[in-house]
């Protein structure tokens, strides 16, 4: 998955260590700064927190956890102001809760992915491409 033209990249593989996390949330912050997206980071644990990305009419939630190692977390977008509709690089149709179409959860397969598709799910919702027209 690429990331949009000047997005930054992560080396970052793995989550076990103290200094991957740290390096993954900032790798997080430089690819969605410039979407207006603002993160609260939520200790969970001293090797687990639980970060809430915020902007537009969208909200997403990422764990960064030790205990995942080489998995990436799954994104679960959520507080959509209005029904979801596909968004290429970031959720698909089966990916959308089908009872309010209001949630979505995404499957990055590699920490580059995580990142790609933060930026495709925040630029859509600021761009309105990711609601459904009412």
């Amino acid at each position: 998955m690429d990331l949009p033209l000047g997005a930054a990249h992560t080396r970052v593989t793995s989550t076990s260590s103290q200094k991957e996390r740290a390096d993954l949330l900032r790798d997080i912050r430089s690819v969605v700064s410039s979407l207006g997206v603002s993160i609260e980071v939520t200790p969970y644990s001293p090797r687990h927190d639980v970060l809430t990305l915020s902007a537009a009419e969208l909200r997403a939630d990422v764990d960064i956890d030790a205990a995942d190692g080489a998995t990436p977390s799954m994104i679960h977008w959520h507080g959509a102001g209005r029904p979801l509709v596909p968004v290429p690089g970031a959720w698909s149709a089966n990916e959308i809760n089908t009872a309010h179409r209001r949630k979505a959860t995404s499957y990055p397969p590699t920490f580059q992915a995580l990142l790609g598709i933060l930026a495709c799910g925040f630029a859509a919702a600021n761009d309105g491409s990711a609601f459904q027209e009412l």
